[in-house]
């Protein structure tokens, strides 16, 4: 199932009939394609920039050593 809640509104549930089973490979491809316009969406709402976090295994490996 599944609800919206958006100031202080809600949805009604629905009732979801197809979903993508937890810890699939599509989980992160999809996640990609849902917060792909996510920084365009909150910069019309916010007057400011929003910070976007990057993490790549490249970038963040030499750290970790």
């Amino acid at each position: 199932t599944q609800k919206v809640h958006i100031n202080e509104i809600n949805s009604s549930i629905k009732h979801t009939a197809c979903y993508v089973p937890q810890g699939s490979i599509l989980s992160p491809l999809l996640v990609v394609i849902y917060i792909n316009d996510l920084n365009h969406a909150l910069e019309c709402i916010f007057p400011i920039m929003p910070l976007m976090i990057l993490t790549s295994s490249s970038l963040v490996n030499p750290y970790l050593n």
